[in-house]
C-alpha cells in the first residue's frame, strides 16, 4: 500500500470519527484511500471539507469538547497551519486534543520514484523547519515525518500524545513523497491500552475533607470542571453534602455547576476574600491578581494538572493540591463525606448555610429578572431583556455556543444552563471561533438544538460567514 493508505489505516486504528480538512494539492493519496474505504463500506473516519483552516480546527475542537475524543485536521503546507494559528492556540490553552496533519515536501522534484508535486513547492510553499517549527508555540508537540516507514506509527503516537494529560493539539508535517511511496503495513495487534493513575491516595483525601468539613465560610470556585460531566455530578454531590456555595470564574468554559441551583452564586471577589476555605475545582484564575489571595483562607486545588506549566505566569499558592482527574477526586471526597461522623455532626450548621446561600441566590437572580423586565420595551433592544426573552424561549435541551466579551456574564446568568454540556464558550484571547465551535458541537449532538450567541466583533472575525 502507499503512504496515504497507511495514514488512513492509522487514523482508523486511532478511533477517529472525522477528518476535518481545508486541504491543498498534497493530499490526493489520502483522498484516494478515503474513496477506497468508502467503496468497502467503511463508516469512519468521515471526511468534512471546510473552506477555511480556522473553521476546520474549531469544528474539531467543538466536536471534541462534547465527545472528549481527538479528531484529525488536514491542512495545506505551512500557510494552512499559519492561517489556523489562533484556533490552534485556543485548543492548546483550552486543553482540547486533536492531531493536525500539515503537508510538506522532501525532495523538491528530485525524487523520480513518485509524481512531481510541482515547482511551487520550491518557490513559495515551504519554510525553514516547516510547519512544526513555525507553529511549535501553538501546539503541545510537533514533529516532521522523515521516512514513509514512520507514517503510521507516528500518527498513532500523535493521537496518544494529544490525549496525554494535559491534553492539547499536536502537529505532524508530512511530505508529499512519503504519502506516495509504497510502505509495508505492520499490523501489531496491540490495542495500546493506557492505564494512568486516576486518584490521589486516601490520606490526602482525608486531609482535604477535614479542612472542608470544619470550614465555617467555604466557597468553591470552578472554571473547567464541566469538561467532564461526571466531575459536575460529583461536585454537585459534594457541595450539597456540605452546603458549599459555588461560583464560576469570570471566564467559565462550560457549565461547571447548575446555574439554577440554590448553592450557585454570582461571582463576587468580596465573597472569596471573606472565605476561610477556597476549593479550586479546575480553576485557573480563582481570583485576580494572583497575589491578592484571601487572607485567612485555606486553599485546596482539585485539578488534572498543577501548576499549569503551559502558562508563562500563574502565581497561585495552595495548601493542598489534589492532582488527578477531578471526577475521581470528587468521587472519593463524596464517599468519605457520606461516611464521616464529623460531617454528620455538622448537619445543622450545613442546613443553616444552605438557607443563607439560597436566599443570596434567589435575591440576586430575582433582581436580575426584574431588571430585565423593566427594559422590555426599550429601543434598541436592551441586552438584559434580550437574554431574558431567550431564556424563556430556548428549549430545555438546547445548547449554547457563546463567544462574547462584554455580555458574557449576563448570558451565563440570565440564560442559566443547568445541565452539563449545555454551554460551551471560547475562553482564550482570540475572537472568531464561536460559529465553528457551534458547528462542531452540533455535529456531536445532532439531535439537540444548538444556538450560537456571538458578539458583533466576534462575528466579524469568524471565518464561517466568509465561507458561505
Amino acid at each position: 500500500m502507499h503512504g496515504g493508505q497507511a495514514m488512513l489505516k492509522a487514523i482508523e486504528r486511532g478511533g477517529v470519527d472525522y477528518i476535518f480538512s481545508s486541504p491543498g494539492s498534497e493530499w490526493p493519496p489520502v483522498w484516494e484511500a478515503l474513496a477506497e474505504a468508502a467503496g468497502r463500506g467503511t463508516k469512519k473516519p468521515k471526511y468534512i471539507n471546510c473552506r477555511h483552516e480556522a473553521v476546520a480546527v474549531a469544528m474539531a475542537a467543538g466536536y471534541t469538547k462534547v465527545t472528549n475524543r481527538p479528531q484529525v485536521v488536514m491542512l495545506h503546507a505551512t500557510a494552512g497551519p499559519l492561517n489556523a494559528a489562533m484556533t490552534l492556540r485556543a485548543a492548546l490553552h483550552e486543553r482540547t486534543p486533536m492531531v493536525i496533519l500539515s503537508g510538506e515536501i522532501a525532495a523538491y522534484g528530485e525524487n523520480t520514484r513518485v509524481a512531481d508535486p510541482g515547482g511551487q513547492w520550491l518557490h513559495d510553499l515551504t519554510d525553514l523547519g516547516g510547519s512544526p517549527d513555525l507553529l511549535r508555540g501553538c501546539v503541545k508537540w510537533a514533529d516532521r515525518i522523515s521516512s514513509a516507514e514512520l507514517l503510521a506509527s507516528t500518527i498513532e503516537r500523535a493521537v496518544q500524545i494529544a490525549v496525554e494529560p494535559p491534553a492539547g493539539p499536536v502537529l505532524i508535517g508530512i511530505p508529499f513523497e512519503c504519502m506516495m511511496e509504497e510502505v509495508q503495513w505492520i499490523d501489531h495487534n496491540k490495542p495500546n491500552e493506557v492505564v494512568r493513575p486516576v486518584a490521589v491516595d486516601d490520606g490526602a483525601i482525608d486531609r482535604a475533607l477535614k479542612l472542608i468539613a470544619t470550614a465555617k465560610n467555604p466557597i468553591a470556585v470552578t472554571e473547567y470542571a464541566g469538561g467532564d460531566p461526571r466531575a459536575v455530578e460529583r461536585l454537585v454531590e459534594l457541595c450539597e453534602l456540605l452546603a458549599i456555595p459555588v461560583m464560576e470564574t469570570y471566564r467559565p468554559a462550560f457549565v461547571n455547576f447548575p446555574r439554577t441551583h440554590p448553592l450557585y452564586l454570582h461571582h463576587d471577589a468580596k465573597v472569596i476574600d471573606a472565605a476561610d476555605l477556597v476549593l479550586m475545582v479546575e480553576a485557573i484564575t480563582p481570583w485576580y491578581p494572583a497575589s491578592q489571595a484571601p487572607k485567612n483562607a485555606k486553599v485546596i486545588a482539585i485539578a488534572a494538572e498543577f501548576p499549569h506549566s503551559r502558562l508563562p505566569y500563574w502565581g497561585y499558592n495552595v495548601d493542598l493540591a489534589l492532582v488527578a482527574p477531578p471526577a475521581s477526586t470528587l468521587e472519593k471526597l463524596v464517599a468519605k463525606a457520606r461516611a464521616s461522623e464529623q460531617v454528620a455532626g455538622n448537619r445543622a450548621a450545613y442546613e443553616q448555610r444552605l438557607a443563607r446561600t439560597r436566599d443570596q441566590h434567589d435575591s440576586y437572580f430575582s433582581k436580575l429578572k426584574d431588571d430585565a423586565r423593566k427594559h422590555a420595551d426599550d429601543t434598541p433592544i436592551d441586552p438584559r431583556w434580550l437574554c431574558q426573552a431567550l431564556a424563556e424561549a430556548l428549549p430545555e435541551n438546547s445548547v449554547i455556543s457563546e463567544e462574547t466579551t462584554v455580555y458574557r456574564t449576563l448570558i451565563q446568568e440570565a440564560i442559566p444552563r443547568s445541565k452539563p454540556q449545555s454551554y460551551f464558550a471560547r475562553i482564550t484571547g482570540g475572537l472568531g471561533v464561536g460559529l465553528s465551535y457551534a458547528l462542531g458541537v452540533k455535529l456531536a449532538m445532532p439531535d439537540r438544538p444548538v444556538f450560537a450567541l456571538i458578539g458583533d466583533g466576534a462575528f466579524h472575525y469568524n471565518a464561517v460567514p466568509s465561507c458561505l
